[in-house]
């Protein structure tokens, strides 16, 4: 008895371009959510840093809500904080800042026209 063994025939161009086009999507947006993540926490760590410093160019927001220089001069320290703590919320669990990145988004554009 001899056995005749039959060459598997490779699969369709077509169907490997589709498989690798649908890995390199996800890579691709993989790649972007990371590259997203991170510009956003240095963003906020940045301006946290310069609230932490204390900024005088900071007063005129401060005052534009109703807070005199000294009340500014206080609340820059916790700004900073709260932003910097933001940051690295938006590193480590972006989903539950989906929220307070989109109303900040909205309203920070209506502060800084003012």
């Amino acid at each position: 008895m001899s056995t005749t063994v039959i060459p598997l025939e490779s699969p369709p161009s077509d169907v490997v371009r589709t498989t690798s086009t649908r890995v390199s999507q996800f890579d691709l947006a993989k790649t972007l959510q990371w590259v997203l993540r991170i510009s956003m926490a240095g963003t906020y760590i940045g301006h946290g840093a310069f609230g932490i410093i204390g900024k005088a160019s900071w007063l005129p927001y401060f005052n534009l809500f109703g807070f005199s220089d000294s009340q500014g001069w206080t609340l820059m320290p916790i700004v900073g904080t709260m932003d910097i703590t933001f940051g690295i919320l938006i590193l480590l669990w972006p989903r539950a800042c989906r929220c307070c990145i989109s109303r900040s988004g909205v309203s920070s554009p209506r502060c800084s026209v003012l």
